[in-house]
């Protein structure tokens, strides 16, 4: 990371994607984008810092593991696992062949007798940690007031627990003296900028720089406010859900700030001087 710092960069977006964007860290690299064909799925090129040109990504690249690639095969080899580890019966197996479709035309159109097998193979496994069919189960999802010690040696089956607290829990980082921004795409109607300031209004934070509009290029980027414990709200205008595919330059303006620690920067009347002969004008008449 030293010796490119581009990489840094990558792997930022990267964490960011799993651990902050949708659904509490549900989507893939996608997420990581800044423009589509550059750095799109970590992507085969770079921008350079004149906004224009790329060149080559020597860590391009991608790597899944345990993969969801073709659902057909996918939820029919489920069963099938099911069955060749004796999670269920050779029985319950050999309806799901007889009776199943699982081929994209069907899937949706399972006969009664395929919803009765496969019910049947999903209840005989639910009591198991179907991520890892040997390990304990979880029997005690209290949290601590500060994160547990990570071991090397030993997986913790409680872990979900405690990812889905703490990397949904903003307090816990701030209570831990760590910087903490929110950011949301203002034209996003799946997870609005009005829930996220809902959800925030409830954390009863004083407000430590009032509401005020960020700039890049001379226009109005988003917005901004800044509570007291360290906590920035940032929205980035005009962009969806996955925010830097939509909006990648204001996107990267905004990284670049939180990386180096910096608000983001306000503007002036003197950055929109139409406005200001708009008014002149209006003053003549």
């Amino acid at each position: 990371m030293e010796r490119n710092p581009c990489f840094l960069l990558v792997f930022f977006l990267i964490l960011s994607c799993f651990v902050a964007e949708s659904y509490g860290a549900k989507e893939g690299p996608g997420c990581s984008s800044l423009a589509y064909g550059a750095m799109e799925e970590l992507g085969p090129f770079r921008v350079h810092s004149d906004g224009k040109t790329l060149y080559n990504n020597n860590f391009h690249g991608m790597r899944i593991g345990n993969a969801v690639i073709n659902d057909e095969t996918d939820n029919l080899g489920m069963y099938d696992y099911y069955g060749n580890h004796a999670l269920t019966s050779p029985e319950t197996v050999q309806k799901i062949h007889q009776y199943c479709n699982f081929s994209p035309d069907f899937v949706s159109k399972q006969s009664r007798e395929c919803n009765l097998a496969s019910g049947k193979a999903d209840h005989d496994t639910a009591d198991i940690d179907i991520y890892n069919i040997y390990w304990p189960l979880c029997h005690n999802g209290n949290l601590t007031a500060k994160p547990k010690q990570a071991s090397l040696a030993y997986f913790d089956p409680c872990s979900d627990y405690y990812v889905h607290a703490y990397f949904n829990t903003p307090e816990e980082f701030m209570a831990n003296g760590l910087r903490v921004w929110i950011y949301s795409g203002d034209t996003d109607g799946r997870v609005p900028v009005t829930s996220t300031q809902y959800s925030i209004a409830k954390m009863k934070l004083p407000t430590k720089t009032e509401w005020y509009p960020w700039y890049l290029n001379g226009e109005v980027g988003g917005y901004s406010q800044v509570y007291q414990g360290d906590l920035t709200f940032v929205t980035v205008r005009g962009a969806g859900h996955q925010v830097p595919s939509y909006q990648p330059e204001r996107s990267l303006s905004m990284i670049k700030h939180f990386l180096s620690g910096n608000p983001l920067p306000k503007g002036s009347s003197s950055q929109r001087p139409f406005a200001t002969v708009g008014l002149q004008q209006c003053t003549k008449l």
